[in-house]
């Protein structure tokens, strides 16, 4: 067997013949494909903290975007409110906003000249 001696100090040679059992090399590399494969399902699977960080971007976004409707939302009640319960200032609207006039009145519309 002098032709098939394998170096006890070189453990990365291969040994020709193993028998049928698992060879260490075969279970670390494995181990190392099943932490790959892992470590990218974490990073970004349909769960992974990749798609979790879009998503919180999202909802933050999405709340910023809330808040404004809603106070978008306070401010048209408080005008609806004030149209609803003060004559002068219904008044006002209606003839600055839609041009309206009452009897008798002419309405002069300036234009600026640039």
């Amino acid at each position: 067997m002098a032709g098939e001696r394998t170096p006890s100090h070189a453990p990365f040679l291969r040994r020709p013949w193993t028998r049928g059992r698992i060879g260490g090399r075969t279970v670390k590399g494995g181990l190392w494909l099943a932490i790959a494969l892992l470590t990218c399902l974490l990073l970004f699977g349909e769960t992974g903290w990749v798609n979790q960080a879009r998503l919180e971007a999202r909802r933050v976004a999405l709340e910023r975007e809330l808040e404004s409707l809603r106070y978008d939302a306070a401010r048209l009640e408080a005008e609806r409110a004030r149209l609803a319960d003060d004559p002068a200032y219904r008044e006002r609207v209606a003839r600055e906003e839609w041009g309206f006039k009452k009897d008798g009145e002419t309405v002069y519309q300036l234009r600026r000249l640039d």
